[in-house]
């Protein structure tokens, strides 16, 4: 997860043999601080490879360092991940 003074980004890696569905994607901090990439579809990352996504309206609101969780819905079904802010440039 990256962010600068205008959006806040998510990248994902994926590995596997697989597509990645990723959907309902919300980035929280335990001070309550959060984003939303809204209730639907975000995206998909194809197998062996990356993609990243910005969310929209997003502004810088969480502190470089802090630790987030990002929780959301895959094809088999929620996950939850804890990140540490990154700045981009």
């Amino acid at each position: 997860m990256t962010q600068n003074a205008h959006a806040v980004s998510l990248s994902a890696a994926n590995g596997g043999d697989r597509r990645l569905r990723l959907a309902s994607v919300r980035i929280g901090e335990a001070a309550g601080k959060g984003i939303s990439f809204g209730p639907g579809l975000v995206g998909y990352a194809l197998g062996h490879s990356a993609m990243s996504w910005t969310a929209p309206g997003s502004r810088s609101v969480f502190r470089p360092g802090a630790k987030v969780t990002i929780s959301g819905l895959t094809e088999a079904g929620p996950f939850n991940a804890q990140a540490v802010v990154q700045s981009a440039r």
